[in-house]
């Protein structure tokens, strides 16, 4: 059987370039994640999940060459040190 990775201490998650399709997946809100990259995966659809929004302490945030629709949290607008500069 499987067992679930421990994710508390997951603090980077890097997945650019990997041929990903369908939406933006929803994440371990237990994971202590400052930096994201969905990067160049152009089949990537959707909005940024919601719970994204309150869930992480996100610093940067990469999701450019993706083709997601929507707005992104307006808490985000607001949170120190958040870097979102590589959305397009």
């Amino acid at each position: 059987y499987a067992t679930q990775p421990d994710t508390r201490r997951l603090s980077r998650l890097d997945l650019r370039r990997n041929n990903l399709t369908g939406v933006l997946p929803a994440l371990p809100t237990t994971a202590a994640l400052n930096y994201i990259s969905f990067a160049e995966n152009p089949s990537l659809t959707g909005p940024v999940p919601a719970d994204w929004a309150n869930s992480f302490k996100l610093t940067e945030l990469d999701l450019s060459g993706c083709n997601l629709t929507g707005t992104l949290p307006a808490v985000w607008g607001s949170t120190p040190g958040f870097n979102p500069a590589w959305i397009s």
